[in-house]
């Protein structure tokens, strides 16, 4: 899967890239959280659950972007967008 959503509530899917993950969220919570480090967040456009985005920065060009649906307390930050 390389799309997401920005909301519950929205109906738009978007490609996942860089430049749209960056542009949509503008870099904020709940879609850019620093812990240990830095862990992003979207949507899945499929089933309405947070999902984590793994490798949105690839270190190395064999990396790839994907998504793991995420299972703990991001969900009220987001609907709330």
């Amino acid at each position: 899967m390389k799309i997401f959503k920005i909301s519950q509530e929205s109906n738009i899917i978007h490609e996942l890239t860089v430049t749209n993950f960056e542009n949509l969220t503008h870099k904020r919570e709940p879609y850019f959280i620093k812990e240990e480090k830095m862990k992003y967040y979207a949507v899945c456009p499929s089933c309405n659950n947070p999902i984590q985005i793994i490798n949105l920065y690839p270190q190395k060009k064999l990396e790839m972007k994907s998504l793991n649906h995420y299972m703990q307390n991001i969900t009220v930050k987001i609907l709330k967008i």
